[in-house]
């Protein structure tokens, strides 16, 4: 009776452990909710830096943290290239680069391709992937936000994105105006080996803008 009690014990332990993460103290497998966001980020599982403000409600939503547009961007020129193998990277001699910081906003023509960088820079454990989604408020008014929208455990830089207007008429985007949001997904496990440090990542840790 007593080894039974043991093996059940037991068996009850490993359940737990595949079920639930001690270090984050949230269910593996979870897409984390605002309370859980503003904790991991405090506790510095997340890293986000510059920090938001977690008290303002229209950064923190019920389950994503919203990201600014940064610095850098680049604009593919039409004039420079006639076409865009999709297999290979675009030579960043055919892009025209924008200080937003300096020119603080950028015009994007209709059907143009913009590759920019956020204001944020993120840090993810090796148990937690992001995604990045574009805003409904940018949506509305013909700007689509784009990118690989899942970013692997352990991924480290700025998070790049691809901005394209969808609608008729040019718009325009303002350095550190609120441009997308990352929510955040629990992995089962840790990974073998985090993104960061896997060979031949092309943006394994990224800083500036790349096409």
């Amino acid at each position: 009776m007593v080894s039974r009690v043991v093996d059940l014990e037991e068996r009850l332990r490993c359940i737990e452990e595949k079920l639930w993460c001690p270090e984050c103290n949230v269910p593996r497998g979870a897409l984390l909710s605002d309370r859980d966001i503003r904790r991991l980020i405090e506790e510095g599982r997340i890293e986000i830096s510059p920090e938001p403000d977690l008290n303002d409600p229209s950064i923190l939503g019920t389950c994503k943290v919203d990201f600014h547009l940064g610095a850098e961007a680049m604009v593919l020129n039409p004039h420079k290239i006639a076409a865009v193998d999709f297999s290979k990277p675009i030579p960043e001699e055919y892009f025209d680069k924008i200080n937003l910081k300096k020119e603080g906003e950028i015009n994007i023509p209709p059907n143009s391709l913009v590759i920019a960088t956020t204001l944020e820079r993120l840090k993810l454990p090796g148990d937690m992937t992001g995604r990045m989604e574009g805003k409904s408020s940018v949506a509305r008014r013909g700007g689509s936000v784009q990118a690989a929208p899942l970013f692997d455990a352990g991924w480290d830089g700025r998070p790049m994105m691809e901005l394209h207007n969808i609608g008729g008429i040019t718009g325009i985007a303002h350095y550190r105006q609120a441009i997308c949001a990352f929510s955040f997904t629990h992995l089962s496990s840790d990974t073998f080996q985090l993104y960061s440090q896997r060979d031949g990542t092309r943006y394994g840790v990224q800083e500036g803008v790349k096409a």
